[in-house]
């Protein structure tokens, strides 16, 4: 609250030879009222200038109290930001490595990734080559089966033309059965 605006003087004190030179000596009566007037107004001007300089102190603590108050704001406001700043920067410490890491997971999972369709891939070139070796050992074994089925045809038609001991003559050839391990595949 600003204080009521106290009246100024209308220009300086007037000194006292100049008081001197106004005073007007008359008897004493009117002199010593003269002196009593003026003793008035200088008591009534002394007590103004104490009232003045009582409300100048006044408002002297009220600003220093206001001053003290702010600063005491400013240096609580000033710790608080040193210590919001201190947080900023370990969070932004933290975010920083934790994208890192982030970034890091994403590539270990692409490698990952990776190796898992290689590892599937190779599975299943694998499991293609082993179907048709073992689709080529099936062929094979029937392959070697039919060439023995026609070399001992063969051997008996050559040994039945060319019999010529007068023996009797050998019964036909069965049809050929095949052996029940040569339908199913062969082991590993």
């Amino acid at each position: 609250p600003s204080p009521a605006p106290t009246p100024e003087p209308s220009g300086p004190p007037p000194s006292s030879k100049a008081l001197a030179a106004n005073y007007d000596m008359g008897d004493s009566h009117q002199e010593l009222d003269k002196l009593k007037t003026v003793l008035q107004k200088m008591q009534a001007e002394n007590i103004s200038l104490k009232a003045q300089l009582g409300s100048m102190t006044e408002e002297e603590k009220d600003v220093q109290k206001e001053l003290s108050a702010a600063v005491a704001e400013i240096s609580k406001l000033s710790n608080e930001l040193h210590t919001l700043r201190s947080q900023v920067l370990n969070a932004k410490t933290r975010l920083l490595e934790a994208s890192s890491e982030l970034k890091s997971a994403h590539e270990r999972k692409d490698v990952i990734s990776d190796l898992i369709k290689e590892a599937k891939e190779t599975k299943e070139a694998i499991d293609e080559a082993t179907e048709a070796i073992q689709n080529a050992n099936v062929s094979s074994h029937h392959t070697e089966q039919k060439k023995n089925e026609a070399m001992a045809m063969s051997t008996n038609f050559e040994s039945n033309l060319f019999d010529f001991h007068g023996g009797e003559a050998p019964a036909p050839a069965a049809p050929h059965q095949q052996p029940a391990t040569a339908s199913s595949p062969l082991p590993d």
